[in-house]
């Protein structure tokens, strides 16, 4: 005959309403710490022998293996928890002109601070004088460089117009756009035959990725980092294709605003220079704090999963495009490669020969 036994001890419940908490949100923190909390009740469980409701006292046993699966999923949720609450510090830049570059990145692909930090890292800044070549065409299929501040000029050679055309090239504008194939989203601009080059204008910053770097912005940073590159990239389309295709005689900023007319005289983009706004504040701090708290957890209140939330976003097309890229990429390389040792091999050949000629 079946007989039903007395209920488990309150530690036990405990952790049995942080299990079914932690099912009811969407949010992996809440997640993390309703399990951290559930361990800690069954850690307590253990310890105390398991006791039966309504007892809690020590019994007199304790569970041993109770105790060491408790204890290693307390540190593995514990770490956790310490891990996401560090990402969401405030995150400080070395200098002034990382800390605008965050402002682009912010205003253009909502990047937060955390994962503009993990972008800029995995660039370098280089100032450039005027007339000075920013990009060559041998290093256009190896590096993506953005203008942050100065004038230059793009020329763009196909075989069959060996002078090429050329266009302005200004603050917030991008160079080769085919390296954005990178990213796993098809941006097409894949054409062998054609060549660019940047050349400053004015005195010039500018901040440049290599093709390995983007690869690693790309798949090895965390999920969110590669998601605001390409929200970034979206932005960066609309607003040059916006003007060069309307001929129009400035750009316009990411809040639609034209931007000032200093800008088509090298001056930095509105979206680089402008601090960002701080959002009004109403009540005290720790109203504000409580209120905030709040929202969070209400609105990571999902007892339903939406549909699709684990399918990936990245379609077929861009994942064949960034396979062409590299396997384009590094056939460049090689050949650049080959082109400079043969340099190297007839410089070495001339130096001999001149040599040779001065002893005879």
């Amino acid at each position: 005959m079946t007989t039903i036994i007395q209920p488990a001890g309150p530690w036990q419940q405990a952790a049995s309403a942080c299990f079914t908490l932690a099912g009811l949100f969407s949010d992996i923190l809440i997640i993390r710490i309703f399990l951290f909390l559930a361990y800690v009740w069954l850690l307590t469980g253990s310890v105390t022998g398991f006791q039966r409701w309504p007892l809690f006292a020590f019994s007199g046993s304790i569970s041993l293996d109770g105790m060491i699966w408790s204890s290693i999923n307390c540190l593995v949720h514990f770490a956790a928890i310490l891990q996401l609450l560090w990402d969401e510090r405030p995150i400080s830049f070395a200098s002034e002109d990382e800390q605008q570059v965050y402002h682009f990145l912010y205003r253009r692909g909502g990047c937060e601070g955390l994962e503009a930090k993990a972008i800029i890292s995995r660039g370098s800044f280089r100032r450039v004088a005027a007339n000075e070549t920013i990009l060559n065409p041998m290093e256009a299929t190896q590096k993506l460089i953005l203008l942050i501040e100065g004038k230059a000029r793009c020329i763009r050679r196909s075989k069959d117009d060996a002078e090429g055309t050329s266009a302005p090239f200004l603050s917030g504008m991008m160079t080769d756009k085919s390296l954005l194939n990178i990213l796993g989203v098809y941006t097409g601009f894949e054409k062998e035959d054609v060549s660019f080059e940047v050349v400053a204008e004015k005195d010039c910053l500018v901040i440049e990725w290599t093709l390995e770097m983007l690869d690693e912005i790309a798949t090895r940073c965390g999920p969110s980092v590669a998601a605001y590159f390409r929200n970034f990239v979206l932005c960066q389309f609309a607003i040059e294709m916006e003007f060069r295709s309307y001929a129009a005689e400035c750009a316009k900023c990411s809040h639609g605003i034209l931007e000032d007319s200093s800008w088509l005289q090298g001056a930095r983009s509105r979206d680089f220079s402008q601090p960002l706004a701080e959002p009004p504040h109403q009540g005290s701090r720790v109203w504000r704090a409580i209120k905030g708290c709040c929202t969070w957890v209400f609105n990571s209140l999902t007892p339903k999963m939406p549909p699709g939330i684990r399918h990936k976003a990245l379609p077929i097309s861009g994942l064949a495009a960034r396979r062409r890229l590299l396997t384009y990429s590094l056939a460049e390389k090689r050949r650049l490669k080959r082109q400079q040792s043969l340099f190297a091999t007839a410089s070495g050949l001339i130096h001999r020969l001149s040599s040779r000629r001065r002893v005879g």
